[in-house]
C-alpha cells in the first residue's frame, strides 16, 4: 500500500467554503465571482471616498428674474464698451489738442491707438453718416436746389446711396 501523502484540503472542501463565505453570490459562476467582488468593492470605495453630496441645488430662476437678469448683464456690457468709447475720445480730443496738424494726428493715431472697425468713428456715427458728408447734408437743403432734385437726393439718403456736396453743386 502506498502511504498517504497530505495534498492540502481537497478541492472539494475549498469550494465549499467559498462558496459559504460568497453565499450573496450564488446567481454567478465562480470564474465571474472575482471580477463582481472587484466591482462591488470598487463601488463601496466610490461611495465612502466620494465627496459629500451637496445640499439642495437653488431653486432656478423664474422666467421674469431670468429676462431682468439678462437685461442687467447687456446693460453693464454696453456701459462698459461705452465707457471705452468716451475714455477713447478724451485720448483722441487730448492728442489733438496738442497735435494741430491734420495729417499727423492721424499717423500718430495709425501708430499709437488700434482701431478696429467696432472702435471707429464712422461705427459711433448715426447710418446717415456713413454715406453723407457734412457738406451735402447742407447743400440738400439749401434755397439753391429746387425742391424736385432735393426729393431726389433725399431719397437716395434714405436708400443708403453715397451723396457728396459735390453732385449737389453740379446738379444745380
Amino acid at each position: 500500500m502506498r502511504p498517504r501523502v497530505d495534498r492540502g484540503p481537497s478541492t472539494r472542501s475549498l469550494s465549499s467554503k467559498f462558496s459559504r463565505r460568497c453565499a450573496g453570490l450564488e446567481h454567478f459562476h465562480q470564474s465571474d465571482v472575482r471580477s463582481a467582488l472587484s466591482d462591488i468593492i470598487r463601488n463601496k470605495l466610490r461611495r465612502i471616498l466620494a465627496p459629500a453630496p451637496q445640499s439642495e441645488a437653488p431653486p432656478k430662476p423664474n422666467k421674469q428674474e431670468q429676462t431682468v437678469a439678462e437685461k442687467q448683464a447687456r446693460a453693464a456690457a454696453t456701459a462698459r464698451v461705452v465707457e471705452q468709447k468716451i475714455e477713447l475720445g478724451r485720448k483722441l480730443v487730448a492728442l489733438r489738442a496738442v497735435t494741430p496738424v491734420q495729417t499727423a494726428f492721424g499717423d500718430i493715431v495709425r501708430h499709437r491707438f488700434v482701431l478696429h472697425a467696432s472702435n471707429s468713428v464712422t461705427e459711433m456715427m448715426p447710418e446717415i453718416f456713413r454715406n453723407v458728408s457734412c457738406h451735402a447734408l447742407t447743400e440738400v437743403p439749401s434755397s439753391a436746389t429746387s425742391d424736385t432734385e432735393r426729393r431726389r437726393f433725399e431719397t437716395m439718403i434714405d436708400a443708403g446711396k453715397r451723396v457728396t456736396g459735390a453732385q449737389i453743386i453740379r446738379v444745380r
